[in-house]
């Protein structure tokens, strides 16, 4: 990244920008990743195709701390809801909503054991079926859904209100297995481990 600018490391070019050109750097949790740090401020980028995902998901990242703020939105308006991954730092939880209807949502909301001073890998996965919360690869919280998302129109904001360090933010369109999230903690945590795989 370089200030104002954030790149998407993915072949769908959803490039992200900071219109308050505010950016702090601080030590990446993973080796070789774009760090950036907001402070009263977010980065937005704009809607495409690839992020209008009315079906299964995974949205993820490494936070550092336990400051409240919202990891991943997708929305404008209370009108024009889609999908987010947010913490609430009074009541240390992780929460995620997707909407059912541009005006309705499905919450779920975990009471989670992140530390200050440390990096903690969250995600949230719908799968088609329900929303389950994971951190640093535990499964967190459970809620049954079974349905489609709405889209929206809206930019994507990322690290909106949120004070405190984020790294590797991650979404996709495939609902990851607990399995995929152990591995990606075990490969690129604190402690962290080298995995192979043979044939």
């Amino acid at each position: 990244s370089e200030k104002g600018r954030y790149y998407d490391a993915t072949y769908n070019r959803n490039h992200g920008i900071n219109l308050q050109g505010k950016h702090k750097t601080a030590t990446q949790a993973i080796a070789g990743g774009a760090t950036v740090g907001a402070e009263g401020s977010e980065i937005t980028a704009a809607s495409t195709t690839s992020l209008q995902l009315s079906g299964p998901l995974t949205l993820s990242a490494w936070i550092y701390g336990t400051e409240a703020g919202k990891i991943i939105e997708k929305q404008g308006s209370r009108s024009q809801r889609a999908y987010s991954l947010y913490t609430k730092a009074l009541k240390h939880n992780l929460e995620a909503r997707i909407a059912s209807s541009p005006i309705h949502s499905i919450y779920a909301s975990a009471n989670i054991s992140t530390q200050p001073a440390t990096w903690n890998f969250v995600a949230f996965i719908y799968d088609g079926v329900s929303l389950n919360l994971f951190t640093n690869g535990v499964w967190e919280k459970r809620q049954n859904y079974l349905g489609t998302i709405a889209t929206n129109n809206e930019p994507l904001y990322l690290m909106q209100n949120l004070s405190t360090i984020v790294d590797e933010i991650r979404i996709s369109s495939v609902p990851r297995s607990q399995d995929w999230l152990l591995m990606d903690y075990a490969s690129q945590g604190p402690n962290q481990r080298i995995i192979s795989i043979s044939q």
